[in-house]
């Protein structure tokens, strides 16, 4: 099972409406920053949806912020299972190479 990042929402939304990413920012009045947008970011999956974001994303779409706030959650928890998942098999004396 994969989990999805609330970027790959996002991105499916703008292509089906064929909105870039910086003039996502100019509807939803997200301040200009630095080299990459803050929606490129999330898109990329390199940033979390904020509380902040999640209402202006929520307000442009009119759906409720908290669904944007639940699809980073989900995402988050999944990879943290996953993580632990990972270190408990490396972890496993059987898994060692090696060792003396």
């Amino acid at each position: 099972m994969r989990s999805v990042h609330p970027g790959e929402v996002l991105k499916d939304e703008l292509d089906y409406l064929e909105v870039t990413p910086i003039e996502f920012e100019r509807q939803i009045a997200v301040p200009p920053c630095s080299v990459h947008s803050s929606v490129h970011k999330i898109i990329a999956g390199s940033i979390s949806v904020t509380d902040e974001t999640a209402v202006r994303i929520g307000r442009r779409f009119g759906v409720d912020p908290q669904f944007w706030l639940n699809l980073q959650s989900q995402f988050d928890r999944f990879n943290v299972a996953g993580q632990a998942e990972d270190e408990k098999r490396r972890s496993r004396p059987e898994d060692w190479k090696g060792s003396s």
